[in-house]
């Protein structure tokens, strides 16, 4: 823990938030800084603010990030809701429930569909 968490820029605070509470299941920590960087087009900046790695930076910002470990023992990450948030992890949580596997490839697009997709613009 570091004196920087009361000086973590609000907005990376924010994006962090909003990245973790749209996944319903949580991020794995190894998967949040290329998700973060995708999502907003640069790399989450824990070294600039003080850290020496991802995790320190997430587990001093309570506020923000749950960090939690799976049944594997990876560690799984969990936005917290807050006032103006509340409402969109409300509405995931109503989402219908599918089955999640984490280890599970998500389904390959087929050739038809796509070709359909492609076709049909």
């Amino acid at each position: 823990t570091t004196a920087m968490s009361d000086g973590l820029p609000a907005e990376t605070k924010k994006l962090l938030r909003s990245l973790l509470i749209s996944a319903e299941h949580g991020v794995a920590l190894k998967d949040l800084t290329k998700d973060f960087y995708d999502t907003v087009g640069y790399q989450l900046p824990y070294k600039r603010l003080g850290y020496n790695n991802v995790e320190d930076m997430l587990c001093d910002i309570p506020d923000t990030v749950r960090v939690s470990r799976d049944c594997a023992g990876q560690i799984r990450l969990f936005g917290v809701a807050n006032q103006d948030t509340a409402h969109i992890a409300d509405m995931i949580k109503k989402q219908k429930k599918g089955s999640f596997n984490p280890y599970k490839a998500p389904p390959k697009a087929s050739l038809s569909s796509f070709l359909i997709n492609i076709y049909s613009v």
